[in-house]
């Protein structure tokens, strides 16, 4: 049986997250298959799996943080719609958004939604 001469080698601090954090405290050296979990700042949704490990070396595992949907009030009046069921600003990545007519405009029968896509 051949024995191997390779030994593991360890990671610095991992690459920062756009838009996220590290979800514990951060170090400056990580031993080989140590794992460091990652989150997005609030309104942002997580694409992919929420940790990086360390191989070798090299950090391993992608993800990234979406954006939200903010809507303000000017557009709301330019186009004559309100939301229909609340005053948010943020809406999370593929969220349903749904808007009625303001006051005094006619209502269609067009459905007024729209999916956020950050």
């Amino acid at each position: 049986m051949k024995k191997s001469n390779m030994h593991s080698v360890g990671c610095g601090s991992p690459p920062p997250l756009t838009d996220g954090d590290i979800k514990y405290t951060l170090k400056s050296n990580y031993s080989h298959k140590e794992r460091v979990e990652f989150m997005c700042q609030s309104y942002f949704t997580m694409e992919g799996e929420p940790n990086r490990t360390c191989i070798n070396g090299k950090w391993i595992g992608q993800m990234r943080c979406l954006k939200p949907c903010i809507v303000n009030e000017d557009v709301y009046k330019e186009h004559n719609i309100t939301l229909k069921s609340n005053d948010r600003t943020f809406f999370t990545h593929d969220e349903m958004i749904e808007f009625k007519c303001a006051r005094g405009i006619p209502v269609g029968a067009v459905a007024m939604r729209q999916r956020c896509n950050g």
